[in-house]
């Protein structure tokens, strides 16, 4: 094992690039933070968002999938957070819970590359 093997993927699960708007919200806290999903795995999502997230902290995030059906919300919390340019961070969120089959969805968009089975 050298130096290439710590610069290599840890991720488990196959990332996605997509655009598309969510809403988080803290549990307790009246406020909705409105961001961009830029991609997104069974695991998690990156985002794009106009503030530092607190990290390990429980979040509700509203995933608002670009394809006429209703959003859903899934559990998650911040596991890193980087500021990319001035009052713009780019921040990864793991899911604690999620239902795949409504993560599904995601794969029906268009341009989304489908898995192979």
């Amino acid at each position: 094992m050298g130096q290439d093997n710590e610069l290599m993927e840890k991720r488990v699960f196959q990332r996605i690039n997509v655009d598309f708007p969510v809403e988080i919200r803290q549990p307790g806290a009246d406020v909705v933070i409105n961001a961009k999903c830029r991609d997104i795995a069974a695991a998690g999502i990156g985002l794009v968002v106009d503030r530092q997230m607190p990290l390990n902290k429980n979040l509700m995030v509203k995933l608002q999938i670009p394809d006429e059906r209703q959003p859903y919300s899934v559990r998650a919390r911040a596991v890193w957070s980087q500021e990319i340019e001035s009052g713009i961070w780019r921040t990864g969120l793991n899911f604690k819970d999620i239902e795949f089959f409504k993560h599904w969805r995601i794969f029906r968009l268009p341009g989304v590359r489908r898995p192979v089975f």
